[in-house]
């Protein structure tokens, strides 16, 4: 498996996903510069073009990106989740860059 050209951070972050006339809610699991990780009822298959609006801090960040891969939950009774999706993230606007370099730098010991 070929190493993360970026690191990533654990984070419990709720986003609105926005695609094609659906619109919902999801909770992002981790983040990288490039990418991010989302648990959401709503699965989209890879290739498919999705707008993200993450609620980071105080304040809302707009995200642009494609599904690259989903998976699915085995029984989403049970965690109300159908599963999730990787995210890559092409051109991080840089309000996102500055939120995880502050992220990463309260990540130090």
């Amino acid at each position: 498996m070929a190493k993360r050209q970026f690191p990533r951070y654990q984070k419990n972050l709720l986003v609105n996903i926005s695609s094609n006339g659906f619109d919902g809610l999801g909770l992002v699991m981790n983040v990288s510069r490039r990418g991010v990780y989302v648990e959401s009822p709503e699965l989209f298959a890879p290739y498919t073009r999705l707008s993200l609006l993450l609620a980071a801090g105080n304040e809302l960040i707009p995200l642009t990106g494609i599904v690259v891969w989903n998976n699915t939950d085995s029984d989403p009774n049970v965690s109300g989740i159908s599963g999730g999706m990787g995210i890559q993230i092409k051109r991080p606007p840089r309000r996102y860059v500055e939120y995880l370099a502050d992220f990463s730098l309260d990540q130090r010991p």
